[in-house]
């Protein structure tokens, strides 16, 4: 019995974690955005926040690295006590992320599951049941394989993974678990299905009486409406219950007179390449420089193609960059960071699309002639 509880428990911990570790290895930098969340919102310590890649990174490669080691039973011991130590850390974490709420996902699924802060706590908990057994029944079911071929097994592996995760930073993930992967149409995941459910508010009405002073809440089945006693001061809406929330919310293309050219951009009939840059001040000069060669020769083949550069950077930033990089015909919007981040995990990277559909994302380090002949 022993020995099947055990198996049973270290497959089944092995399969989470292989799980959690791949989706987070295959997008390390959603990974790096969460842990700066975390750090801004959750603990109040933006001075750590340079510290979110390293950390992404040695997170997904222990994670994932744990899962295998686990399902294939390699040196099971060390690994099981790496994963009781993450799991001391991480219970009582997503305990007062549950309890405090400070971000909406604590993001232990990346972008392919989604859970909230509560349901990842009582996965934790299942994982600690799981656990527990594990590590005290591991001693009685070590593998025969040589301790030696175990170790070089594992050496081997670990830098498997680190090499993936890199791969996956330094171009873009081969998987992507977000709204903006290519082939997806934005216009049609904007939308809201009819029937779908709509959020719910609360109102509340501050009135102040005139006569006495007197300030009180009313809701909206006794406020003073028809009283000409009590003066209204404001109204408080409260979010009760949320709504159908749309795959794609919060991409909008305001430009720098502050039109709006969204619906133009999804619509356009025609290829539409937009450079995605969060922040320009962030983004390298030449990497810069090599999104606008390969536009450049984009656009001899196709000279109708409008280019629409995305970024949150402020207007002085922008003239700058229009001077030094001369690039006069494109069109700057200002985006949400956090969207264009979502976008592609890239600054700079460009998207192309055509009718709304996504038709690719390219890294900086991805614009090359070979790809360009791809598109063209």
């Amino acid at each position: 019995m022993k020995k099947f509880i055990y198996h049973f428990s270290r497959i089944f911990l092995g399969l989470v974690f292989t799980f959690s570790g791949f989706v987070k290895a295959v997008d390390p930098m959603g990974t790096a955005i969460k842990f700066s969340d975390y750090f801004n919102y959750a603990f109040n310590l933006p001075q750590l926040t340079s510290l979110s890649l390293p950390l992404a990174l040695i997170l997904c490669a222990t994670e994932f690295a744990i899962g295998i080691l686990l399902l294939i039973n390699v040196i099971p011991k060390a690994t099981l006590r790496i994963a009781v130590l993450l799991m001391l850390i991480f219970t009582p974490l997503t305990l007062y992320l549950a309890v405090a709420n400070p971000v909406s996902d604590c993001g232990c699924f990346g972008d392919a599951v989604k859970l909230t802060n509560w349901q990842t706590f009582w996965k934790n908990i299942i994982i600690d049941f799981f656990l527990i057994f594990a590590f005290l029944f591991n001693k009685q079911f070590l593998p025969k394989t040589s301790l030696k071929y175990q170790q070089m097994a594992a050496t081997v592996l670990i830098l498997s993974v680190f090499g993936f995760e890199l791969y996956n930073y330094s171009y873009l993930p081969v998987i992507d678990f977000r709204p903006y992967k290519i082939g997806n149409n934005i216009a049609k995941l904007m939308e809201i299905p009819p029937d779908t459910p709509q959020d719910e508010y609360k109102n509340t009405f501050v009135y102040k009486n005139k006569q006495t002073g007197e300030v009180k809440e009313f809701d909206e089945t006794n406020y003073p409406w028809n009283d000409s006693t009590w003066q209204w001061v404001e109204t408080k809406s409260e979010l009760v219950k949320k709504g159908y929330t749309p795959p794609i919310h919060d991409f909008k293309l305001i430009d720098r007179n502050d039109n709006d050219l969204t619906d133009i951009v999804l619509s356009s009939p025609d290829t539409v390449i937009l450079v995605v840059t969060y922040m320009l001040e962030d983004a390298n000069f030449k990497n810069l420089q090599k999104v606008k060669h390969f536009v450049d020769t984009f656009k001899t083949v196709r000279p109708a193609t409008e280019v629409y550069c995305l970024t949150s950077s402020s207007d002085e930033y922008i003239d700058k960059i229009i001077d030094t990089l001369q690039v006069d015909d494109w069109i700057f919007c200002r985006i949400d960071e956090v969207t264009s981040k979502t976008i592609i995990r890239s600054n700079p990277g460009v998207v192309l699309l055509k009718q709304g559909t996504i038709l690719s994302k390219l890294h900086y380090h991805s614009l090359n002639k070979a790809h360009l002949k791809k598109l063209l």
